[in-house]
């Protein structure tokens, strides 16, 4: 039975020397030159983030790692890895060159996302890194315990070097608890400086405040915390609101912070989603969606709420992204876009709306 193979062998070896030939002096196209075409990673994007110095300067962050700059408006893209995926962007108000990144700790750039340096924990306290699961996520570790996670930064409108985070974690006395730290030296050292009772996701600090004693908002999981004069104050959670699924707030021409806040509505909850405006730091609370609702039917619960953002300086304009607005009878054709608001939330009006067509307004 092996005398065939052995017999076509023979015959097929005077060739193999001319496949040989042929081989090297065969030339494929060259596939190792590459050039980079935008953002990718395996991943979704999220959180991002415009530069209030410069429109052009923007990052992104992807949840498989990678985080993302662009310097000329999104027309080129440069990856660049913390280590795990970023939280949240940050820039300082007072420098254009300095930006701000969290992960499960604290990093800043100096010189325009060029280069990143490690803010929180402070580098000296670090004891050792580790990568206990399979996405071989980093854990930083103090003689205290894992840090972080950093939820909120802020920094001083009017000194750089002092910064205000929000810290939970470990250290701070277990999951689910969070403390306000502050420093005074760029982050050099940090100082508990008080807990947050209802968590901080945002730290806003009144620029009109005396510079040695701010008055500091920390929007948390369903409510306002303030410090004004020394003194903190818990503002109360709106009526039926378990958490927030999104928050923003801006500085009124007349100091007061007016806060919107997301109801969140989760898997499987029957409680409908909410607009909520405070005009008075989270004092007090109103709904702001009945002009949206009209935009909605009238008849049916308003759409999946996902985001809100409103501007620091001119937080009377304010928008929010939804998904399966019910636009015709009964609400049978969702469309999904951005409402805006002028007014502070008394009305809104769809500035991108988009269901089975693409919007005229809006492009890639």
């Amino acid at each position: 039975m092996i005398l065939p193979y052995i017999l076509a062998f023979l015959l097929l070896w005077p060739a193999m020397p001319a496949l040989g030939q042929v081989r090297e002096g065969y030339s494929a196209p060259r596939l190792d030159r590459w050039r980079i075409l935008g953002p990718g990673g395996g991943g979704a994007q999220f959180y991002p983030a415009v530069s209030p110095h410069d429109s052009n300067l923007v990052l992104a962050a992807c949840d498989m790692t990678g985080a993302y700059i662009s310097k000329d408006g999104g027309n080129s893209w440069r990856m660049f890895n913390l280590g795990s995926p970023v939280k949240f962007f940050a820039f300082d108000p007072n420098d254009s060159k300095v930006i701000y990144a969290a992960t499960q700790v604290l990093w800043r750039s100096a010189d325009r996302g060029r280069t990143w340096s490690l803010v929180y924990p402070p580098p000296a306290s670090v004891t050792r890194v580790t990568m206990p699961d399979d996405h071989a996520s980093p854990i930083v570790e103090t003689a205290e315990g894992p840090a972080g996670p950093v939820t909120a930064l802020a920094v001083d409108p009017a000194d750089s070097k002092k910064l205000y985070a929000a810290i939970g974690g470990a250290a701070i006395g277990g999951p689910g608890r969070c403390a306000l730290y502050a420093s005074s030296d760029w982050g050099g050292h940090w100082q508990r400086s008080a807990d947050l009772a209802a968590g901080g996701r945002q730290i806003y600090v009144d620029s009109r405040s005396p510079l040695a004693d701010r008055t500091l908002y920390v929007i948390g999981t369903n409510s306002v915390s303030i410090r004004k004069a020394g003194e903190w104050k818990q503002g109360p959670s709106p009526s039926g609101v378990g958490e927030f699924r999104d928050a923003s707030a801006g500085f009124a021409s007349d100091g007061r912070l007016i806060v919107y806040a997301l109801a969140a509505k989760g898997r499987g909850s029957i409680l409908p989603a909410k607009i909520l405006v405070s005009r008075d730091g989270g004092t007090t609370w109103s709904q702001a969606d009945d002009s949206l609702a009209r935009l909605a039917g009238g008849k049916v619960p308003l759409p999946e709420l996902d985001a809100v953002a409103t501007s620091l300086s001119h937080p009377e304009v304010a928008y929010v992204s939804y998904e399966g607005l019910g636009a015709g009878p009964n609400g049978k054709r969702p469309f999904h876009g951005v409402a805006k608001t002028t007014d502070s939330g008394a009305t809104w009006r769809l500035v991108w709306k988009e269901g089975e067509t693409p919007a005229a307004n809006v492009h890639d």
